[in-house]
């Protein structure tokens, strides 16, 4: 394709050429007929002298003037002189003419002449060897015509002017058209530079790079410097408009990302339109991008989709509870409307409620549990009292059996209660630890010598690994010696006769490990996310028997989550199970 400047100064050039062209042809066309006009008048002028000499010789017949006549007209006019009889032949030539016969002569308007007329006309007949001048007058004697004298010129000289004419303005034309050629040249590219600094920036601007200013240019014609600035503003406006859209989709998107909620949008021909990182992560789809999907293969639950599919066809909202991946979802969908209040598709919010289901759950464990507990030792109290009460008891030794019931009841209550106390505490974060450097190594030493007292002989087994280094850490040692012991009593509470209790801590980078590992039943991956709750008991049916409150570990966690570390377990179904913690070393 052709740029502007080379289509401006190829219509130029023709422009150009075609003018050029037509003044010069016209201008030797005109010089042509003048000088041909001239010279016809000339002739006529000279001619006309002596015709009437002529005429009379002819009717006395006198040959010899005739001829005469003839010569002076044919030198005079450096040319031919024919005289024709009324009929048309030739009567009497000079120079003579070559066939002994009188022949009719013909050419172009000869008529008109024998009938009166003067005439005038270019010939080029078999009569001459080159193009020739023909001038005819009739003669006349007593208004009668007796004939016609034809008087042939060569046009020679004529052609001769013509011709250096014609090379003049051949010349003065290539003259011409190179300077237009030039100017063409300058007067094209004074108007298509400009034009292409615009070109070139709007193609910019298209492309995306906007901002792109032109420079003012004061040889510029006022239509161009008019353009150039409304370039500019447009420019301009388009960068603030381009910015302001992307400020605006910035925020959407960081929006978008740190909700919480899952976002999902579906255009009315089932497209994906919208998603966000939180979608991505209820439905297990962190590493698909589904935009431009269709609905049906996007990966997204069936019960989604329906859900979907029905706000767009119904133009409703609504509102359902789901159950994905283990995830409780209420999912709100509802339509998205256009100008005409026509139905464009349909956007979505996804809220995991599942850790508020999970608490709520909990919560009314907590309630059932914290009953289950002040039951349980409350009505063996009462049981108890009312037998003594009664007097049915006459044996000392039994009724010393019923009171050690009411007492150890009564410290499992006080248990429960002090268990609830602290944890309410902790929650309140109103206690102030006071934090002293504590070595690893001597505090598992003391943790063991106190719980080894509290195993019944031959019963358990506990075994002690304390680390090979010093390993100091910042701690309140009570509350720690407090965590440890938990887990010592836990693990031998669900222990089996004749097993192992190991105590242990060393060093991971720059963490202090601590754990007790026992070989108890162990603990399904499906409880094991629980276990740190209040309450939280594996075996219900053995709660009582194994006489915990279910307060241990969440005060474990607790006291741990004070000190700035984190609680971890390791456990699997009849490998017994491994609880601890991890703190800042020193």
């Amino acid at each position: 394709m052709l740029s502007l400047f080379s289509k401006l100064l190829i219509r130029f050039i023709l422009i150009a050429l075609i003018i050029i062209t037509v003044l010069g042809f016209s201008t030797i066309y005109f010089f042509e007929n003048f000088y041909f006009e001239k010279r016809e008048e000339e002739i006529k002028e000279q001619s006309l002298a002596m015709a009437d000499y002529l005429t009379q010789a002819l009717t006395e017949k006198n040959w010899q003037e005739v001829s005469l006549w003839l010569e002076v007209v044919a030198e005079t006019q450096k040319g031919q002189a024919w005289v024709l009889d009324e009929r048309g032949f030739l009567l009497m030539s000079h120079p003579p003419f070559p066939e002994e016969k009188r022949p009719q002569i013909y050419f172009t308007h000869l008529e008109q002449m024998l009938t009166g007329e003067t005439i005038s006309q270019r010939v080029g007949s078999p009569y001459f060897e080159r193009p020739m001048l023909l001038v005819g007058l009739p003669l006349f004697s007593s208004q009668e015509i007796k004939g016609g004298l034809l008087v042939f010129t060569s046009v020679a000289g004529i052609n001769s002017t013509i011709r250096q004419v014609g090379n003049l303005m051949l010349y003065s034309s290539i003259l011409a058209i190179l300077l237009a050629f030039l100017f063409a040249y300058l007067w094209a590219r004074t108007l298509s530079s400009p034009l292409r600094r615009i070109s070139d920036v709007a193609m910019e601007l298209s492309e995306g790079s906007y901002g792109k200013l032109l420079p003012a240019d004061k040889k510029s014609s006022k239509e161009i410097d008019s353009l150039t600035k409304t370039i500019n503003q447009l420019s301009l406006k388009l960068e603030d408009t381009v910015n302001e859209l992307v400020n605006e989709r910035n925020k959407l998107k960081y929006i978008l990302s740190s909700m919480q909620e899952g976002v999902l949008a579906v255009n009315k021909d089932k497209d994906v339109i919208l998603t966000n990182n939180s979608l991505l992560n209820i439905t297990n789809l962190e590493n698909k991008n589904i935009v431009g999907e269709k609905l049906a293969r996007s990966g997204l639950d069936e019960d989604i989709q329906q859900q979907f599919l029905k706000t767009i066809e119904t133009g409703s909202p609504w509102e359902t509870e789901l159950t994905i991946n283990n995830r409780v979802i209420i999912l709100h969908c509802t339509p998205l409307y256009g100008r005409k209040d026509n139905v464009l598709g349909a956007v979505g919010l996804f809220q995991d409620i599942s850790e508020r289901w999970r608490f709520e759950q909990l919560q009314k464990d907590f309630v059932t549990n914290v009953s289950h507990e002040l039951k349980t030792p409350l009505s063996s109290i009462r049981g108890a009292a009312e037998v003594l009460i009664e007097g049915v008891l006459k044996n000392p030794k039994e009724k010393e059996n019923y009171l050690n019931i009411i007492l150890e009841e009564s410290n499992r209550l006080t248990e429960l209660t002090n268990g609830i106390l602290n944890l309410a505490e902790y929650d309140s974060r109103t206690p102030e630890l006071r934090f002293e450097t504590v070595e690893a190594g001597e505090l598992i030493e003391n943790v063991s010598f106190i719980f080894q007292k509290s195993i019944k002989d031959g019963d358990k087994r506990l075994e002690t690994k304390t680390p090979k280094e010093e390993i100091l850490f910042k701690a309140n040692k009570l509350k720690i010696k407090q965590v440890l012991l938990n887990l010592l009593d836990n693990a031998n509470k669900f222990s089996p006769d004749n097993s192992q209790i190991i105590i242990g801590a060393n060093r991971e980078n720059s963490k202090i490990r601590f754990w007790v590992k026992d070989e108890g039943p162990g603990i399904s991956k499906e409880e094991q996310h629980n276990i740190w709750e209040r309450f939280y008991k594996i075996d219900k049916s053995r709660a009582w028997k194994n006489k915990g409150t279910g307060l241990g570990l969440a005060i474990v966690k607790q006291i741990v989550e004070q000190h700035g570390g984190q609680v971890f377990m390791e456990s699997e179904t009849g490998q017994g199970s491994t609880f601890g913690f991890l703190l800042d070393s020193q």
